[in-house]
């Protein structure tokens, strides 16, 4: 996969990341299930904001119990591929296998092709939810994303990464203004508009 280079401002756009060679992501947000894990991607309360603190550094902001889906468009010609591992307590494990993270041997999902990367595969081909902090300690906290992007049969040299943070930490680091606290009625209930 090729080389992404180092995040920058023009990576940013309203409620979404765009990683150079032109893949487009989202980060979408949802409440952890009761059971905490899910079958497949829930519906989105909304779009998180990706932040750029003032060291340069990706930024996803999370409070406890918040969890996320990726969403993933390719925003140009040729197909893309995307490998990703969750850098968590126990260390970091691939999010398409829920094993260990080796990058040498990782599964891609392959855009077009691949629209979402629900959570972390587990061996009942349920998923983990992909989260920071689940509230009670219940789980390895989430600490960061690495995204490994290119063309297919490209390697990477190096992933981009994503630091998962509490609400006050994304705004006394990139100086937006966090997100509303998650809302269980935003999102889409099916309802026909008028």
């Amino acid at each position: 996969m090729a080389s992404t280079g180092q995040p920058s401002a023009d990576w940013l756009g309203p409620a979404e990341l765009t990683l150079p060679p032109g893949l487009v992501l989202s980060f979408q947000r949802y409440a952890l299930p009761d059971s905490g894990v899910i079958e497949a991607a829930p519906a989105s309360l909304g779009a998180l904001p990706v932040g750029l603190s003032r060291d340069g550094e990706l930024l996803l902001p999370l409070a406890p119990r918040e969890c996320f889906w990726i969403g993933m468009r390719a925003d140009t010609a040729h197909p893309l591929e995307l490998a990703a591992a969750m850098e968590s307590d126990d260390g970091p494990i691939d999010v398409m296998t829920g094993k260990a993270w080796n990058a040498s041997t990782a599964v891609r999902a392959r855009v077009p092709g691949t629209p979402v990367i629900d959570g972390i595969r587990r061996a009942d081909g349920a998923f983990d939810p992909l989260l920071r902090d689940d509230g009670g300690g219940q789980r390895p906290r989430g600490r960061r994303l690495q995204l490994w992007v290119g063309k297919p049969g490209e390697r990477a040299a190096a992933p981009v990464l994503v630091e998962l943070v509490d609400y006050a930490a994304f705004s006394a680091r990139t100086g937006l203004q966090a997100p509303e606290p998650l809302d269980p009625d935003a999102g889409y209930k099916g309802w026909l508009l008028p």
